[in-house]
């Protein structure tokens, strides 16, 4: 269960001090707007909470970009000035929604600097970061030092060696194989608090969602939050975490993408990483769609961009990703702590003159 927030926690005295009104996870009672590719729906219902900015600080599925547009022509930073032959650019090999994604190449025998790209000078003290990667082994074989994919870094300045923040990392070999892995949350005091159990991993060869959120604790108090998911199964599970000591008030100043990788270390391979609907927001509180009418059952759920927000009413562009033209899929709304219906409310996909072809070979993660 995640730390209510500060909104919440007033919202719950008011409740107890009224006793007169009830709290509970959102619900939906109706959805106006045609659920159209780029169309913008209406969802009413309640307890769907706060959302002061309920606009995300970056999305992009990369579609409106031709191919070859560098990252930092799309919204993106070079956080460090590391790019240099790793300048990561819009791409139509592979791509989960419409037919663009970001890719950056990782060559044979490179051993510069990783390329944080990504965002930065953010202030805040919680965020949510939501990606789809796809990443393939292209030439080489042996042994040695494995590659590194840092796939999602946040932290407070100075980029990279900033705390508090949090990281994820695999390993992958020349199979395709994660063969390591290491994830934890960092206190500004530069303490670790490990995220040892990966119950899922974003595996070679196919598209996968990975998600994160990351809550600083209040200054001098225990109540710090790191959660991290795969395809919707939960790997990070960290609460009460210590991030912040007393009187510190150090922020998440910068967001590293999942392109923040090395190729080798002395031996020759080469691999490719593409990134889509790159999603970064200042709180959790979302709306999503979903191929199923629980939470659980869903293989697939896309995160769907709101640009209004109120505790009955939220507005947001349809993203309907591998969903065709007469699909019924199924709707989320997560408040700010992370609840959310347990329902999906159904909807049915209408035919947009934006395509979305569904993903490689029929591929689902």
């Amino acid at each position: 269960m995640n730390r209510p927030s500060l909104f919440r926690k007033a919202l719950l005295m008011g409740c107890i001090l009224a006793a007169n009104c009830a709290y509970g996870a959102p619900a939906i009672t109706n959805v106006s707007g045609a659920v159209s590719q780029g169309g913008t729906i209406t969802i009413v219902g309640n307890g769907f909470g706060a959302n002061p900015s309920p606009a995300p600080i970056y999305y992009s599925n990369f579609e409106s970009y031709p191919v070859g547009t560098p990252a930092v022509d799309t919204g993106l930073s070079d956080l460090n000035g590391n790019l240099g032959s790793l300048e990561p650019y819009v791409d139509d090999t592979h791509s989960v929604s419409g037919t663009k994604a970001l890719r950056v190449n990782y060559p044979l025998n490179h051993n510069g600097a990783f390329p944080e790209v990504g965002l930065g000078k953010l202030n805040l003290t919680e965020v949510y970061v939501s990606a789809w990667i796809y990443w393939e082994h292209t030439a080489g074989s042996g042994g040695g030092v494995l590659p590194i994919f840092k796939l999602v870094r946040a932290e407070a300045d100075p980029v990279y060696h900033g705390y508090p923040g949090f990281y994820d990392t695999i390993r992958p070999n020349e199979d395709g194989a994660i063969v390591a892995t290491d994830q934890a949350a960092v206190s500004a005091t530069r303490v670790a608090t490990y995220a040892d159990v990966r119950n899922a991993e974003p595996t070679a060869g196919a598209w996968h969602r990975i998600s994160y959120y990351f809550q600083l604790s209040t200054p001098g108090v225990a109540n710090g939050v790191f959660e991290s998911w795969v395809d919707g199964v939960r790997n990070a599970d960290i609460t009460n975490d210590m991030l912040l000591p007393a009187g510190s008030t150090a922020a998440i100043n910068n967001v590293i993408s999942p392109i923040d990788g090395m190729s080798n270390y002395g031996y020759s391979n080469s691999y490719s990483l593409w990134v889509d609907d790159f999603y970064v927001a200042a709180t959790q509180a979302r709306v999503e769609l979903g191929d199923a009418s629980t939470l659980p059952a869903c293989k697939v759920r896309y995160v769907q961009p709101a640009s209004s927000w109120s505790d009955g009413s939220i507005s947001a562009t349809v993203e309907t990703n591998t969903f065709p033209p007469g699909t019924t899929a199924y709707l989320y709304v997560f408040d700010a702590d992370g609840n959310v219906n347990s329902q999906g409310y159904p909807v049915t996909i209408v035919a947009s003159s934006i395509p979305n072809p569904p993903i490689e070979d029929g591929v689902q993660p």
